[in-house]
């Protein structure tokens, strides 16, 4: 809310506790209500299993089938480190998967290592992120929390920022264009690599918008187009 604050944000509870993230139809009905009543244009998923489940891989290409692809999701990686793989659904092939760096960049400990089947890793801010409590009691203060779950709500932000800008670009002659391959997980996972800096570990990028603070405003969308168009097709 505070990265994308004119995104319409909309909250399916999966569960009541981590326990209860063993109903998987939950989250599979969530998806489906997220892009089908809610028409949502980004789906984060701030949570992982260690096994594949079936009913929600059929849900997210479901829902990317009944979109045209223009539904991107995005999910934790996971915060065991090296002691385990990336967690499902984050290694969907459909999902762009998170992981949390410091505030300057460096990539937290918490991290899996990169999916042999991804040429890179995305990643931004995980840790010592101040959060504000789920209550509307005004005496509780903000809690500082870290992890991939974090840095996925933030990349959503950050994805969120991105298509805010191009939609406020609608008189451009390219606006059709760059604006439906942002909405795909392949436009979007280029535009966020393209706002990225290469991390000092090896294949993991640090999300950074502020790069493209400043820009003059021709400069800033031919970024865009160059990202999302190549060609200019």
């Amino acid at each position: 809310m505070r990265i994308a604050p004119e995104a319409d944000i909309f909250v399916a509870r999966v569960a009541k506790t981590p326990e209860d993230l063993g109903d998987v139809e939950n989250v599979a009905n969530a998806i489906e209500w997220a892009q089908r009543e809610c028409k949502a244009d980004l789906i984060s998923m701030s949570f992982g299993y260690t096994k594949d489940h079936l009913p929600i891989s059929k849900a997210i290409r479901s829902a990317i089938n009944d979109r045209d692809e223009s539904v991107v999701f995005f999910a934790a990686a996971a915060n065991s480190g090296a002691n385990a793989t990336e967690l499902f659904p984050a290694r969907h092939e459909s999902v762009i998967s998170i992981r949390g760096t410091s505030s300057n960049g460096y990539i937290a400990d918490f991290n899996p290592p990169l999916n042999r089947r991804e040429h890179v890793a995305l990643a931004t801010l995980g840790t010592e992120v101040p959060s504000e409590p789920l209550s509307s009691d005004v005496s509780q203060k903000p809690s500082v929390k870290s992890g991939t779950s974090i840095a996925t709500a933030i990349s959503v932000g950050i994805a969120g920022l991105l298509l805010t800008y191009v939609n406020r670009q609608s008189g451009r002659q390219s606006y059709n264009g760059v604006k439906s391959r942002l909405h795909t997980r392949r436009g979007m996972l280029a535009m966020l690599e393209n706002i990225s800096t290469p991390s000092i570990h090896r294949d993991f990028l640090y999300i950074k918008p502020w790069c493209l603070e400043g820009l003059p405003a021709d400069t800033l969308w031919a970024r865009f187009e160059a990202t999302l168009l190549g060609s200019g097709e």
